[in-house]
């Protein structure tokens, strides 16, 4: 259930930026609003009591997200990920900061396969604690490797093949409820210090989400109808042969997978 895209593919980022509207008094009441005005999904608290946190037997298992307590970076500093709320500004993998717009808590079964990732595997310090991820969630890798092999950017790799890596093993994931974060646009956020993919708005995530809120959703972010993911696509996603040549080559080369946090660009808000 992840949307790829080939690897010499560019895609012009929007600059279009959904409004902050008011804020309402709950989850359906801001689809309300946002289905009679057309327009963006009205702030919301991503634990408001309506909240949709279950899934159903039309919602596939997701192997994506991100697990209670997982930190992740924000402008006001490291906040567990379920009391991220809308507009909370996130830093990225690139060091800019881009606001939250939702939260899904998604309630998968139990125990699913996971990538258990040591503190310290990927790079010096890096994540900075134990990191549990599903099998397809992806990391941005910007290593010099990664630079040279495909470019400036970095590139999206899984982590079910950084296996290849020390202290990355094959894991279970006894979590009961996992996050997806929704920005305006598919980009990285840290957790836990490393850069892990958001959820991108095209149609082969728009199963990921609650039934009954994939209509609204996809009129706020039409990318979720797309049949054509690249639309939609921000990250360079390479051929799965070259992601796997691309951790070999760290593997063999005993080279971190990921830069220094501080060696980031400067951030800026978005």
């Amino acid at each position: 259930m992840v949307c790829t895209i080939k690897i010499d593919f560019a895609p012009q980022a929007s600059n279009t930026q959904l409004g902050l509207p008011q804020i309402t008094h709950g989850w359906h009441a801001a689809l309300n609003v946002a289905k009679s005005t057309g327009g963006p999904l009205p702030d919301v608290a991503a634990n408001a009591p309506d909240t949709p946190t279950r899934t159903d037997a039309a919602t596939p298992n997701p192997r994506i997200g991100l697990t209670k307590g997982t930190m992740i970076d924000t402008l006001d500093g490291p906040k567990p990920v379920q009391d991220l709320k809308p507009r909370d500004m996130l830093r990225t993998g690139h060091g800019s900061y881009r606001p939250l717009r939702h939260l899904f808590p998604i309630t998968p079964e139990t125990p699913r396969p996971a990538i258990r990732i040591d503190a310290g595997a990927l790079g010096e310090g890096l994540p900075v604690k134990n990191l549990r991820l599903p099998t397809d969630q992806q990391i941005l890798v910007t290593s010099e490797i990664a630079q040279k092999m495909f470019g400036d950017g970095g590139v999206l790799v899984p982590v079910r093949l950084l296996t290849a890596l020390g202290r990355v093993k094959p894991a279970r994931l006894d979590a009961d409820r996992l996050y997806l974060l929704l920005l305006d646009q598919q980009d990285t956020v840290l957790a836990n210090g490393v850069p892990v993919e958001t959820l991108a708005p095209c149609a082969a995530n728009l199963g990921l989400l609650p039934p009954h809120l994939r209509t609204a959703l996809t009129r706020l972010f039409p990318g979720f109808a797309d049949s054509h993911p690249e639309v939609a696509k921000r990250l360079k996603v390479p051929r799965l042969k070259r992601q796997k040549r691309l951790v070999r080559r760290h593997a063999n080369a005993g080279r971190a997978l990921l830069d220094d946090p501080e060696e980031m660009p400067k951030a800026q808000t978005a």
